[in-house]
């Protein structure tokens, strides 16, 4: 009966309940919001890094990983002064493109269309579909 259960729910054709299900559960958990910056605390976090930083030199670099089209990287520019450096790394292609035209202009925005991580590996990007967060 288990093995029975299991070949039916990894149906390919129930790919988008797991999924639905795995969203919710993440807002469930208040891993969500992120992409919202009016709602998702960010833009306290970033005034209060700002504010900690009001007496230090101006040479603040930022590192933004996994920057998809480059939403947040605008917003820390905006949020904090005039001269910070955002680096900005996105592995996927589709998503890099976004990036690059969303920043172009901007030159305290740096891109790098690659993965960041611990040691230097060529590996495999998955998502559920092209251009996906």
């Amino acid at each position: 009966m288990k093995k029975l259960l299991i070949q039916f729910i990894r149906r390919k054709e129930l790919q988008w309940l797991w999924e639905r299900f795995h969203h919710n559960s993440i807002i469930a958990m208040n891993f969500w919001g992120g992409a919202n910056f009016s709602s998702s605390g960010e833009i306290h976090v970033m005034k209060y890094v700002m504010s900690r930083l009001k007496d230090r030199p101006d040479d603040i670099i930022l590192f933004d990983v996994g920057a998809h089209s480059g939403l947040y990287a605008l917003e820390a520019l905006r949020q904090f002064r005039k001269g910070t450096r955002i680096h900005c790394f996105e592995p996927s292609p589709v998503s890099f493109k976004k990036l690059e035209d969303l920043t172009k202009g901007f030159e305290d925005i740096l891109t790098y269309n690659i993965g960041f991580g611990e040691k230097a590996e060529t590996l495999k990007l998955y998502s559920n579909r092209n251009g996906s967060a």
